[in-house]
């Protein structure tokens, strides 16, 4: 209960005001996609914990299949992605097309504690049947992909007409991958 409460806090704390009913509705159809394609694939939920880092399903263990798992970790971006596209079509560009779009691409990434990274591992996994490899794959791809978006968000904030949001991002899943241990 106290990782939810965090979690609403910063978003409170961040987010503007006519952003937060957007963000929320493009958090609660990304996460029940999850949830939806788990069972889906015969598998259950074991629990939900929010933290600071965000949220994580945790499944019953045993249940699931590689390309399940992959699955389920892209059900999230995919809902987010349609659901902007079709929000776009029916009502131009309104801040839920935005925010949906935005989570959903940003949750692509291959870095281990969002949705690319768990699609990734499991379909090296799936591919090599190596646990090792895996783990070594997404090590890298994490490393490489926040240290770019680091650089990048370095350069943005010197610019004068840009802000700092994509550093502290970077910042945060460098976070959520090394204090997570």
């Amino acid at each position: 209960m106290t990782g939810l409460l965090l979690t609403i806090a910063a978003a409170l704390a961040v987010l503007p005001i006519g952003l937060i009913l957007p963000s929320a509705a493009a958090v609660l159809l990304h996460e029940t996609a999850h949830i939806a394609a788990i069972y889906a694939f015969g598998g259950g939920i074991e629990r939900i914990r929010f933290s600071p880092f965000g949220l994580t399903i945790e499944e019953k263990a045993g249940v699931s299949s590689y390309a399940a798992d992959a699955a389920a970790a892209l059900a999230g971006c995919a809902v987010n992605l349609i659901s902007a596209g079709a929000a776009y079509l029916i009502s131009g560009g309104s801040a839920f097309v935005y925010v949906s779009a935005i989570y959903g691409l940003f949750n692509l990434l291959p870095v281990s504690t969002l949705d690319g990274g768990q699609a990734l591992a499991a379909i090296i996994h799936i591919f090599s049947n190596d646990p090792e490899k895996a783990g070594r794959v997404l090590k890298i791809t994490s490393g490489v992909t926040v240290a770019v978006l680091w650089l990048a968000g370095v350069y943005l904030m010197l610019l004068p007409e840009c802000g700092v949001s994509l550093f502290f991002m970077t910042i945060y899943l460098f976070s959520s991958i090394y204090l997570k241990r």
